[in-house]
């Protein structure tokens, strides 16, 4: 079956070529060109949390952030994306950020025909028939990460179909989409999970001036300024859950492991 939009051919159900135990995975963050209009200006956490845990395994893995490159975010990616030959490429879509993410998704889809295309994070949980239509993904995966893209990895290395997994979405022969739901991380798993986040690779200091120029601190009155630098600029966020306790029926966040589930 092809992506009738993209015209790429979907590869999930197929073995993929099976080059070496060690595969190189570059993971994409939510692209937000307003830099924070939609998203906090920072690392996107999940997305080096997955980095640690794949190469914990063995495999060789990037982060790009979008949102935080030297280059154009395009060119950028352009550039990484020559760099290897990637053997799966993963992008963590939201909602708001999701006609950008699906830019380079398609841009990831053209310039390494023969990668594994995988979308994730909360639009591709919600609502992956969407996805599948207007993206160039060959597999979602649904909810946190970790298990399932561990399995991906494994049966990509071995030459392995990459269907039946669970925390996974594809397309049946029949147009349909199919869930296999899995279930979320115990708090051992999710503690081994944190605990392997590479916060020292993350690039703070780029995003502290990135954050400085948007807010043009220096321009504001002494107390106000130091005000923004502290409590917005130099800042690192910690990943403490894997839900969030206010329960708001309504929230992505409240029902992202519920759905994946």
């Amino acid at each position: 079956m092809k992506n009738q939009q993209s015209g790429r051919s979907r590869k999930p159900w197929h073995a993929a070529e099976a080059k070496s135990a060690r595969l190189n995975v570059l993971l994409i963050g939510p692209y937000d060109p307003s830099s924070g209009e939609y998203t906090f200006l920072a690392p996107p956490l999940g997305v080096w949390r997955l980095a640690a845990h794949l190469r914990a395994v063995g495999h060789s893995v990037e982060v790009f952030d979008p949102n935080c490159c030297h280059d154009a975010p395009r060119a950028a990616l352009r550039g990484l994306l020559a760099e290897r030959r990637w053997d799966l490429v993963g992008f963590s879509t939201t909602g708001m950020t999701l006609r950008y993410d699906l830019g380079l998704a398609h841009l990831a889809a053209a310039d390494c025909p023969h990668a594994l295309i995988v979308g994730g994070g909360m639009e591709a949980t919600f609502n992956p028939a969407r996805l599948f239509e207007l993206g160039p993904f060959d597999l979602m995966v649904l909810g946190e990460g970790e298990k399932p893209l561990t399995e991906i990895a494994r049966r990509l290395a071995a030459g392995e179909p990459v269907t039946g997994i669970p925390g996974t979405a594809l397309v049946r022969n029949d147009g349909g989409v199919q869930r296999f739901h899995g279930p979320a991380m115990n708090a051992a798993e999710l503690r081994e999970a944190i605990l392997k986040t590479p916060y020292p690779e993350m690039p703070y200091q780029a995003y502290w001036d990135r954050l400085i120029e948007a807010y043009r601190v220096d321009e504001l009155p002494y107390k106000a300024a130091r005000e923004a630098r502290l409590a917005e600029i130099r800042s690192v966020r910690l990943i403490t859950l894997n839900y969030c306790p206010m329960g708001c029926t309504f929230c992505s966040s409240t029902n992202f492991l519920h759905s994946a589930q």
